[in-house]
């Protein structure tokens, strides 16, 4: 009977059967793998890029598959400078082209950085107003504006009395990137940090942004005061009720703050801009100035 078993099994239908059977499995093989190979089988990416990187333009940073090379990017819609760089945060979406048909997929521009900085000692008067952005002296940061507070909220009380005091501060961009560092809080008898907010004249913003401002004063001050001053109240009265007079018709007048570090008031830039769409700030040099009286306002 053994001898029949074996016989039986080793017939060469069986044999056919087998030899028929594998070959279609390779057969089928072949063709999954040839169809998987000519298909394209593409798979968008969600991409991470950090603020100030500069925007990859290989199709490979976006898609994964066959044939990614057969396919166009579009990355128009991602907010760069002019080399390339992103400068702003947010999500945003690439398309991916072919023949026609548009695929989106998602590109994340994030602030990950700390920021960079430079702080001081402060000295301050006893029970004169400061603020923990007083500390600051420099901060360099994609995602601006920097701004600063006390680590614990109750050292905001120690220009209490007088006396040096260490203290622990922390310095975050817009983004919410954080760095620790520790300062000392000097009080004394005197107001010292509001003279010195008052004794820098040195530009550092104006009230509104205007890149083609030459740094020209209409009126500077002689120190920085601060807006809820009654000698801001003066000085932007004074500005604005003068008459610029000149050859051509001003259609636009625009008083522009000039502000130092400490957001103290530093002078004032006049722009008026004529018919013909061009512009100047004035200065005494330029303008013939008259005063406008109660009587004329009248």
């Amino acid at each position: 009977m053994d001898q029949d078993f074996y016989i039986e099994e080793s017939s060469p239908i069986k044999v056919i059967i087998t030899i028929i059977i594998f070959m279609a499995l390779i057969a089928g093989g072949i063709y999954f793998y040839m169809d998987y190979k000519t298909k394209d089988n593409i798979k968008l990416k969600n991409v991470t890029v950090e603020l100030g990187d500069k925007l990859s333009t290989d199709i490979s940073t976006y898609i994964t598959g066959n044939n990614i090379d057969t396919y166009s990017l579009d990355i128009s819609n991602i907010s760069v400078d002019e080399d390339g760089k992103t400068n702003s945060t947010g999500e945003y979406s690439y398309k991916i082209k072919k023949n026609g048909e548009v695929k989106k997929g998602k590109l994340y521009v994030k602030d990950t950085i700390k920021p960079s900085f430079k702080v001081e000692d402060l000295n301050v008067g006893v029970n004169e107003d400061f603020n923990p952005n007083d500390f600051l002296i420099k901060c360099e940061d994609l995602s601006l504006p920097c701004s600063v507070k006390f680590k614990k909220v109750k050292d905001l009380e120690l220009n209490k009395e007088e006396g040096t005091y260490k203290t622990t501060i922390i310095i975050s961009d817009a983004a919410g990137n954080e760095e620790v560092q520790d300062v000392n809080l000097i009080v004394s008898g005197e107001g010292t940090l509001a003279k010195k907010k008052a004794s820098n004249l040195e530009f550092d913003h104006l009230s509104e942004e205007d890149t083609n401002w030459d740094k020209t004063y209409t009126l500077k001050l002689d120190k920085g005061i601060n807006e809820e001053s009654i000698e801001y109240n003066d000085a932007i009265n004074l500005v604005s009720t003068k008459e610029y007079e000149f050859s051509k018709s001003i259609t636009d007048k625009k008083i522009l703050v000039i502000y130092n570090k400490y957001n103290y008031v530093i002078g004032f830039s006049v722009k008026v801009t004529f018919d013909d769409n061009s512009y100047i700030y004035i200065t005494k040099d330029n303008a013939t100035e008259k005063e406008i009286t109660n009587e004329e306002e009248n």
